[in-house]
């Protein structure tokens, strides 16, 4: 079993043609934050980037601490989401609706529900790879010319590679 995740680790993940990083976070202890990321369909990487960029500034938080970016398994092929993270050199890790539903959360929303299967994306998939309870930043919305994100982000005290990897197991 540690081979075959040494060779998913290693190899080049992609997603619809387009190369994504190579997970290499799993030993840096100075990359502990995840963001979780919800996002209406065709989203673009800018808009992603300054929702991002304003949580963290809000916070003051620091970008260079991004372990990586967390979604529903929906999100997998959205391209503006895979050119920031392959742009900003950061792993994306998706989950399953019926996961990231088994996360409790203090604002669910059920138009998120109806439309993803699950109440909860940004808060509930930062939780589930950070693998705590706690939610350092709770989900921030933005509405960006017309395009909307939230964002949530968690603190891990592990180093961890579990999970999906952008999808694969």
């Amino acid at each position: 079993m540690a081979d075959v995740m040494e060779r998913v680790l290693k190899s080049r993940l992609t997603c619809a043609g387009i190369p994504l990083q190579t997970w290499d976070g799993c030993n840096d202890a100075n990359k502990y934050l995840w963001v979780g990321i919800g996002c209406q369909r065709g989203v673009s990487k800018l808009v992603i980037q300054q929702a991002i960029e304003s949580v963290f500034i809000d916070r003051d938080l620091d970008l260079a601490t991004i372990a990586g970016i967390a979604t529903v398994d929906r999100k997998a092929n959205e391209l503006g989401l895979l050119d920031y993270c392959r742009e900003s050199g950061l792993f994306l890790k998706t989950y399953r609706p019926e996961r990231l539903n088994s996360v409790a959360v203090d604002r669910p929303s059920r138009l998120v529900s109806e439309l993803v299967g699950t109440a909860s994306v940004a808060e509930a998939a930062a939780l589930c790879a950070a693998q705590t309870k706690i939610l350092l930043v709770p989900k921030q919305k933005f509405r960006i010319a017309g395009d909307g994100v939230t964002v949530a982000i968690a603190h891990s005290d592990r180093i961890t590679c579990r999970g999906a990897l952008h999808g694969y197991p």
